[in-house]
C-alpha cells in the first residue's frame, strides 16, 4: 500500500472505526455486548478488512482473511467452542486455496468476474445442502445451541468462498443472504455488536454485487 492510499476515505474510516473499537473495549463501554478483548477487536477489524478487499478484488483479501480466521481459531479454542474452532481450519484451507488460485497469473489478481453455469450452481447448492445436514448432525451430537442455523451458515459460507475463488458474481448473492441471516441470528441472541458488524458486511456485499455485475458488461480486450 502506497502512502497516498492511506488517505483514501475508506481506509481512513476503517482505521478510525478500528481505533474506536479499541477504545470502547479498553473502557468497557459496552459491557458484555462489546468484544472480550483486543484479540477479538483485531479479529473483527481484520475480517471486515478482508471483506472490503474482496469487494475491491484485491488478492490481499486472502492473507487478511487467514489472519482473522487464525485469531478466531484461537478465540474459539479459548472459549471451548471446539466445533467452531475446527471449522476455522476449513476456512483457512479454503482461503489458502483462494490465495494460490489468484496468484497463478503473471499479475496476482482476482480472476475475471463471470457468471456461474447453471449446472455448477446446482452442484454448489446441493453441496451446501449436504454439508448442512452433516454439520447439523455433528453439532446436535455435541450439544450446539442452534445446530441447524450454525450448520447452514457455515456450509453456505464455504460455498460462497468457493464461488469467490472462482470469480463468480453469484458469490455476492450468497454473502448477502448469509449476512441477512447472521444479522437476524445475532440480533435474536442480543449480540448487537456482532449484528452491527454483519449489517456493515451486508452493505459491503451489496456494493460488491453491483461492482462485480458492472464488470460483466465490460468488453474483453482485443488481442494485439
Amino acid at each position: 500500500m502506497q502512502r497516498r492510499d492511506l488517505l483514501r476515505p475508506d481506509v481512513v474510516i476503517g482505521l478510525l472505526c478500528g481505533l474506536a473499537l479499541v477504545v470502547v473495549t479498553e473502557m468497557r463501554l459496552l459491557g458484555s455486548y462489546g468484544p472480550s478483548g483486543q484479540v477479538e477487536v483485531a479479529a473483527v477489524v481484520l475480517y471486515a478488512a478482508s471483506v472490503w478487499l474482496a469487494v475491491k478484488r484485491s488478492i490481499l483479501t486472502w492473507p487478511t482473511g487467514i489472519a482473522a480466521t487464525g485469531l478466531y481459531l484461537y478465540l474459539f479454542s479459548e472459549w471451548r467452542l471446539y466445533a467452531d474452532a475446527g471449522l476455522q481450519l476449513v476456512f483457512i484451507a479454503f482461503s489458502a486455496w483462494g490465495w494460490l488460485a489468484w496468484s497463478r497469473g503473471a499479475e496476482p489478481t482476482a480472476p475475471a468476474a463471470r457468471r456461474i453455469p447453471a449446472e455448477r450452481l446446482v452442484l454448489v447448492l446441493l453441496s451446501v445442502g449436504a454439508g448442512t445436514a452433516l454439520i447439523r448432525a455433528y453439532l446436535a451430537e455435541v450439544g450446539g445451541a442452534a445446530p441447524f442455523w450454525d450448520a447452514l451458515l457455515t456450509s453456505g459460507s464455504l460455498g460462497a468462498l468457493y464461488l469467490l475463488i472462482r470469480g463468480y458474481v453469484a458469490t455476492w448473492s450468497f454473502w448477502i443472504a448469509l449476512d441477512v441471516a447472521y444479522v437476524a441470528l445475532f440480533w435474536s441472541r442480543e449480540l448487537y455488536l456482532s449484528a452491527a458488524l454483519y449489517a456493515l458486511l451486508l452493505a459491503m456485499a451489496v456494493r460488491a454485487a453491483l461492482e462485480w455485475r458492472s464488470l460483466l458488461r465490460v468488453p474483453a480486450p482485443v488481442p494485439a
